[in-house]
């Protein structure tokens, strides 16, 4: 199971980081039941789990408890802008978001993933009107995997067919 912890107050998910991963996906923030199950996109109906798999980045849809702290030994990690939980993103402030992107500006510079992807593309956008770079990041987003988006799951999947594309095409760390 991900790990809780305590965050501005709030009980809240660990991210799950190794220094140098090949992604590091990027969640609006968590939900309740996130942090009730200690376990990210618990919603069966969340594809997050079965796109990873189907886009041949996981060899298995990864939806047990506990399954997600396997991410590292893929290469991926999992984090949120926003570490407050909530039912949902919609009550998330302007000031939630910046102070959520200077943090997720210090985890990239702290843990250098090679990708940075956005899970929803409206997160993505607000991360872009910020104006700020990530050096040496190649930033991408896919369309949300919330269940509010499954009519999207052919443009979804084709995003993350194209994200395992770029895993693939990385030259190896120092070249």
């Amino acid at each position: 199971m991900a790990l809780l912890i305590q965050y501005e107050g709030h009980t809240t998910l660990a991210d799950i980081l190794a220094d140098g991963l090949a992604v590091l996906f990027v969640g609006y923030n968590p939900s309740l039941l996130a942090v009730e199950r200690a376990h990210y996109y618990p919603r069966t109906g969340n594809r997050f789990w079965e796109d990873l798999h189907e886009a041949g980045l996981v060899p298995r849809v990864l939806r047990q408890a506990g399954d997600d702290l396997l991410l590292p030994e893929y290469g991926l990690g999992v984090t949120d802008v926003i570490k407050r939980p909530s039912p949902t993103s919609d009550g998330l402030t302007a000031s939630e978001y910046d102070a959520g992107f200077a943090r997720l500006e210090t985890l990239v510079a702290r843990h250098r993933p090679r990708i940075v992807c956005f899970n929803g593309l409206g997160l993505w956008q607000r991360f872009r009107k910020r104006g700020t770079a990530l050096p040496g990041v190649e930033v991408v987003a896919v369309p949300s995997t919330s269940p509010r988006n499954n009519g999207l799951r052919a443009e979804r999947l084709e995003a993350f067919r194209r994200l395992k594309a770029l895993v693939d095409a990385l030259p190896p760390r120092g070249m």
